[in-house]
């Protein structure tokens, strides 16, 4: 795949070439490829997130006239050093600013050091440090590893099947509560199964991840169908919808998009990000390991919802997109597909 810079409506084209992957991006846009001819190689190697490599971020997407910090970043990386790459930039990540209009739009009152207990839900944040989530009052706790595809409804007879339970799961309203409380509490206990959480959720859910149709649920139901349409306007038969046609290894029609990457719950989920980032980044938890996953998946989820045929109509899923994409940017000026991307928020 490979993608055109157009002028007027559209900033991209999408054109489906199966022997190249490139982007005005800058970088190789291996999920998106990966997605878009997936009836080809459906069962890929890419098992584990982010999709973005720790090349692709210091070599291809750092922008070295941004700031003297970051070229030594980069030339740090170019000379084989990967762990103190990573000190750095976890050093320059922690000392990034938040622009006023990003604090605004994150209302983010307070400083991590001006919080007091009345600022904290101490609900939501004691629920996430039992691996709880709660969604239209059922509660479910996770007994050991988090699955971030399951759905305790689907196996509750007493319970109509509620979908958005597994949506909201994924959309991390609660992470950043617990950011609150261990920056209040001291108790290093809700920051250590944050930074669990984080890699957990980075980890596992590589955007694109096969799901079954509304109809099979497959055996142990855990994706669910996003019937939402995909629209774009680039597609070379002219159509306006934008589907993928999988099917399985054993044959089975595969449709829709894995429930964790909802592009509302994506828009949601960088937000929630931001924000938990901002209470959380000097807490000892958030080492320079961690660091470079999490920048690396906010890339990802930005460049995922920048992509046309990921563009939604109707105002909720509109507004949150653009407000989760419009975030990203702003905390990442100094990535070189900043401009390309703002161009693509301001053509929604």
């Amino acid at each position: 795949m490979r993608f055109v810079k157009k002028t007027g409506y559209m900033f991209v084209a999408l054109i489906l070439l199966f022997s190249a992957s490139n982007s005005v991006y800058g970088y190789e846009y291996r999920y998106e490829a990966r997605l878009a001819v997936m009836q080809f190689y459906a069962d890929t190697s890419l098992v584990e997130g982010p999709v973005l490599s720790s090349k692709e971020l210091y070599e291809q997407l750092l922008d070295d006239s941004n700031s003297v910090a970051i070229t030594e970043i980069i030339d740090t990386y170019r000379s084989g050093d990967l762990e103190l790459t990573r000190n750095k930039w976890h050093t320059y990540f922690k000392n990034k600013e938040y622009a006023t209009e990003l604090r605004t739009e994150l209302q983010l009152v307070k400083s991590a050091s001006e919080l007091t207990r009345e600022d904290v839900d101490w609900d939501m944040a004691d629920r996430g440090l039992s691996r709880g989530h709660e969604y239209n009052d059922y509660a479910y706790s996770f007994t050991d590893e988090i699955d971030w595809t399951y759905n305790p409804t689907y196996s509750d007879p007493e319970l109509q099947t509620d979908h958005g339970w597994t949506w909201s799961l994924n959309a991390h309203e609660w992470w950043v509560e617990m950011a609150k409380a261990a920056a209040v509490s001291g108790n290093a206990a809700y920051a250590e199964e944050l930074a669990y959480q984080m890699k957990s959720w980075i980890t596992t859910q590589v955007p694109g991840t096969p799901s079954v149709g509304q109809e099979f649920h497959d055996q142990h139901k855990r994706y669910v169908q996003y019937s939402h349409s995909l629209h774009s306007d680039i597609l070379d038969d002219g159509s306006d919808v934008f589907e993928y046609e999988l099917t399985g290894p054993d044959g089975t029609s595969l449709t829709g998009m894995s429930a964790s990457w909802r592009t509302l719950e994506t828009g949601i989920r960088l937000r929630e990000w931001l924000k938990t980032l901002y209470y959380f980044r000097e807490s000892p938890s958030f080492d320079p390991e961690l660091c470079e996953l999490v920048t690396r998946s906010l890339i990802d989820q930005a460049t995922w919802l920048a992509i046309p045929h990921h563009f939604s109509e109707g105002q909720e899923w509109e507004e949150d997109e653009t407000s989760g994409l419009r975030s990203a940017l702003a905390f990442f000026p100094e990535l070189m597909l900043s401009e390309e991307m703002i161009y693509a928020v301001e053509q929604r």
